[in-house]
């Protein structure tokens, strides 16, 4: 007869779940607890109003994202760059009812910087999906990559900023931590990062975790590729792609009134 004490133990240790993994080495951990809106908006008069909102799935990190690599997505917001990089961020998130706007950890590497493009979309941390994500990207566009929020591991620095500066790339912008800042702050080359350290991941950090031109959350904010990329001093603002165009017409509008 099996003594009660081993039966006991026996049988509790085989319902023990799998170890679930560290969410801080997990990269595809984007912030999960903190949903963030993002609205169906639609312009009324001088302002953008968001008669539909809803909330952000976890459908978006489950597994079918892993691995997907998008070599293109719609750009048909980009006419609304150039109307938007003249704007500071506080103005536009005036007119976007205060949603998009990225935590105020987010800030720039060096005070006076400003950022203005269409999202490049990365899922995770891994190094070869940033690589990835450069080479589908155009001149103009900003890297956004979704960490988790992660700030003890860089996964960011000088080598990949001068890659994308010579790919004409607008700048960067990365829920996590960059090393090098020294480098870039000389390079001139717009980084907007959470922290700074000097510890890096060990690559290969994640094996075929990531994804490319998905829909990510990035400091709270859902972005789908595409979308518009604003920054300065103040913080970062994501306009939504379906509203960027209508939102751009709306502040030349009243830029022009004003002058």
């Amino acid at each position: 007869m099996v003594p009660r004490e081993v039966w006991i133990l026996s049988t509790w240790s085989i319902r023990i779940p799998p170890r679930p993994p560290r969410p801080s080495r997990d990269p595809a951990f984007l912030s999960r607890s903190r949903y963030t809106q993002r609205a169906k908006s639609t312009a009324i008069g001088s302002r953008v109003t968001r008669p539909d909102e809803r909330t952000m799935s976890e459908e978006l990190f489950r597994a079918p994202q892993q691995g997907v690599i998008k070599r293109s997505f719609d750009r048909s917001a980009s006419g609304a760059v150039r109307p938007l990089s003249g704007c500071y961020t506080g103005f536009v998130l005036d007119r976007l009812g205060k949603l998009g706007f990225m935590s105020p950890a987010m800030k720039p590497l060096s005070p006076g910087t400003r950022i203005c493009g269409l999202a490049t979309t990365v899922l995770g941390a891994e190094l070869e999906v940033r690589r990835m994500a450069i080479n589908q990207a155009q001149p103009g566009d900003v890297l956004v990559i979704a960490a988790g929020g992660v700030t003890d591991y860089a996964c960011f620095g000088d080598a990949t900023a001068l890659r994308m500066q010579l790919e004409g790339m607008a700048g960067c912008v990365i829920d996590g931590s960059t090393r090098d800042a020294a480098s870039l702050r000389v390079m001139k080359f717009p980084v907007f990062v959470k922290g700074v350290t000097a510890r890096n991941y060990h690559y290969p950090y994640a094996g075929d975790h990531g994804a490319v031109n998905v829909p990510i959350v990035c400091d709270g904010v859902l972005i789908h590729p595409g979308d518009v990329v604003l920054g300065d001093d103040d913080g970062v603002v994501v306009v939504p792609a379906a509203v960027a165009i209508t939102l751009a017409q709306t502040i030349e509008r009243e830029l022009a009134v004003e002058q």
